[in-house]
């Protein structure tokens, strides 16, 4: 599942590319009094101290007068920052521009939007609080386990338990998700390195994606953009069996595959059947429990509250996506994608992969799903 990530992180803009330096005013260093340190100059000690993993460097950016609950949160941020491999950590005036070790040089930055409030106290300048509306990330909440394999790089938090075989477990199901892609033909599309996080605290999950409600009912969502990351609920996954786990991240890179060729606002039911179907193997259509499929899916079924309901949307979407895969080759699906991303409408796309009118491709499946 990953379309509500998808609405409501859209606003989490991506940097393209940064400079990693960071120039402090050139007023600090002028001749005369010493006025208060520039909001750059504490920027870049705060900058510095995470990429050295500089304990006492990063809390001597924090306001040591502010109320302990924000200075114990920001312990709990550095002991989660410094449990992760940045390449790039840049703070300045608007948020956080990162990238982690791993992934290609030329692998853009992501931005996280958020905005710190500084004080002055005898001419130094430190972090007093955070403005409201930041963006959050797994690191503010604490320690994690980071496993960084040849494709893939796995962040596993785990709400302050024992860390044992789980991130190297969760790790070596990326590994299987993939692997299974690759077979099925999609390797040319997959993300050169997957970025995966995942934790079992719900309240944290709703944070970091953005959203309000109960998140019990969903695996794990996408978040797109030039770096996409997996967030897995792993309250649930965890105690799934392998094989469900294998299934539940190929669902969801079958997703970053689909938003990659067809950009950010594909039709739900495609980009949920394409994932289906890729995750399952890609099967063959089958008969559908009585009574058949009367419609495709409408994208409020996919978020319906109802379990039955949301289990029917998912299972219409993949017999439709076998159904075209059987009549129009196994690559019809990712081609129907393919040109939504070229610009074509879900109508136009209909008309090059279907050869004809989207009602007419529905019309056929239901009559042979029934």
């Amino acid at each position: 599942m990953g379309r509500i990530a998808t609405r409501v992180l859209a606003k989490r803009a991506i940097a393209v590319a940064i400079t990693v330096a960071m120039v402090l005013v050139a007023a600090s260093c002028a001749s005369g009094p010493a006025g208060p340190e520039p909001v750059g100059a504490l920027w870049a000690r705060r900058s510095a101290a995470v990429m050295a993993s500089d304990h006492v460097a990063f809390m001597a950016t924090v306001d040591p007068e502010a109320p302990a609950p924000f200075r114990q949160a920001q312990e709990r941020l550095f002991a989660g920052l410094s449990s992760v491999p940045f390449a790039v950590y840049a703070v300045s005036h608007d948020g956080v521009r990162w990238r982690l070790d791993g992934f290609p040089a030329d692998t853009p930055v992501v931005f996280d939007s958020l905005r710190y409030e500084t004080i002055v106290r005898d001419g130094s300048r430190y972090v007093s609080g955070q403005a409201p509306g930041a963006a959050t990330q797994l690191w503010d909440y604490g320690p994690l386990a980071v496993v960084e394999s040849d494709a893939s790089t796995v962040i596993v938090a785990t709400d302050g338990a024992v860390v044992t075989g789980r991130p190297s477990e969760l790790s070596s199901i990326v590994a299987g998700a993939q692997a299974s892609l690759v077979a099925a033909g999609l390797g040319p599309h997959l993300p050169e390195r997957a970025l995966v996080m995942a934790t079992p605290v719900e309240a944290h999950l709703a944070a970091i994606l953005q959203v309000d409600g109960d998140l019990s009912r969903f695996n794990a969502f996408t978040v797109t953009g030039p770096v996409p990351l997996i967030v897995v609920n792993d309250a649930v996954v965890a105690g799934l069996p392998v094989a469900d786990q294998t299934i539940t991240l190929a669902h969801e890179l079958v997703h970053v595959v689909g938003f990659g060729v067809a950009g950010d606002a594909p039709p739900v039911w495609l980009l949920e059947g394409l994932a289906e179907w890729y995750a399952h193997d890609r099967p063959p259509p089958g008969p559908s429990p009585s009574p058949g499929p009367t419609s495709l899916p409408s994208d409020d079924e996919f978020l319906s509250a109802s379990v039955d309901v949301v289990q029917s949307a998912y299972g219409r979407a993949s017999s439709a996506i076998a159904f075209l895969a059987e009549r129009r080759g196994s690559d019809a699906p990712l081609r129907l994608l393919e040109v939504i991303g070229e610009g074509a409408s879900e109508a136009e796309a209909f008309d090059a992969v279907w050869g004809g009118p989207r009602a007419d491709f529905e019309a056929s499946w239901v009559e042979a799903a029934s």
